[in-house]
């Protein structure tokens, strides 16, 4: 990396201090994590030389004068393509976007084919899914040079091919039921994907420090206060355990306003729930049989709701059709 940094400063003197101010810049007061090493990464695959993070390109005197020439229009493509995302989707931190790489066909498009991502459909019908699916995990120079093959023979973004590349390379957009259900909980990357996708643009908020925040159904100190006896030692033990209260069937998406001691706070759910519009319950994917609401059936409405969740993401085309 410091190699690659100091040979690219050889042509481009400025380079340090540029991408720092850049840098600051984009990542937002830490809220994202972008690097120099992407930033030379991206450079040199938008300028024709393949993804792989290789030093030998950055031997070649041409590769690193187009870099430092073509800067400001990259640092304007990448800019533009995560303000989109910002602005279109709940990806506003590093702990959402699980894949830095899954951003280089979308700057490599804004870059070729300016004005097409905005107009498009892309960040929900493929961006959010591939994230979701873990399509850049792994090794992902060979899917991101197919992709942005794929972008540059059709001259824009063909979903329907880059899906057929994606399966290609044994990677899809989308997932089993266990890694929906099971990867998924309070504090993992994928739940903000997976609304994401799941309440679209019920949602949309205003600013960053008012979007909606991920809340569980069945409040954790609630949960903590159920205690079984243990007929080994004869003593009780806490009957939930941090996985089984933190798994996804128990987490909703609320409004900060709706999230608070003035409304949901640590309400029991049964009296909280029984206060909300059926539209409310179908949006949430919430069981209507209301005595599972009670905290002793817990079990029982994680599972109900585990089937509801499931219906869901088949509607959103999340799922795979085999299980």
């Amino acid at each position: 990396s410091d190699l690659m940094f100091t040979l690219l400063s050889t042509e481009w003197e400025d380079a340090d201090i540029v991408f720092e101010e850049f840098l600051d810049k984009i990542n937002d007061n830490e809220r994202f994590q972008f690097s120099r090493d992407f930033l030379i990464k991206l450079s040199t695959t938008l300028l024709g030389y393949n993804a792989k993070y290789d030093v030998d390109k950055l031997r070649d005197d041409k590769v690193r004068k187009e870099i430092s020439e073509n800067w400001p229009d990259i640092a304007e493509a990448l800019l533009f393509v995560k303000d989109e995302i910002v602005s279109k989707t709940y990806i506003r931190s590093h702990k959402a976007l699980t894949s830095y790489n899954a951003l280089i066909p979308l700057v490599y498009l804004q870059y070729h084919f300016p004005g097409q991502l905005a107009k498009s459909k892309i960040l929900h019908e493929y961006f959010v899914p591939a994230l979701f699916a873990g399509v850049f995990s792994g090794q992902p120079d060979s899917i991101i040079d197919k992709m942005v093959k794929s972008i540059r023979e059709n001259e824009g973004f063909n979903l329907k091919k880059v899906k057929s590349m994606i399966e290609s390379s044994n990677k899809y957009l989308y997932v089993s039921e266990n890694h929906l259900l099971y990867s998924c909980g309070y504090g993992s990357g994928n739940i903000h994907l997976l609304f994401n996708m799941w309440y679209g643009r019920d949602y949309k908020s205003s600013g960053f420090q008012h979007e909606p925040q991920i809340d569980h159904i069945f409040a954790r100190s609630i949960l903590k206060e159920q205690k079984i006896l243990n007929e080994a030692t004869g003593r009780e033990v806490q009957r939930f355990g941090a996985w089984e209260i933190n798994q996804l069937a128990n987490c909703m998406l609320l409004p900060a306003h709706q999230n608070g001691a003035g409304d949901k706070g640590d309400k029991s759910v049964d009296k909280w729930l029984a206060e909300q519009s059926e539209d409310f319950l179908e949006l949430h994917c919430i069981p209507r049989m209301k005595t599972l609401w009670k905290v002793e059936n817990y079990e029982r409405f994680i599972d109900k709701r585990q089937q509801l969740i499931i219906q869901r993401c088949e509607e959103l085309g999340l799922l795979s059709s085999e299980e």
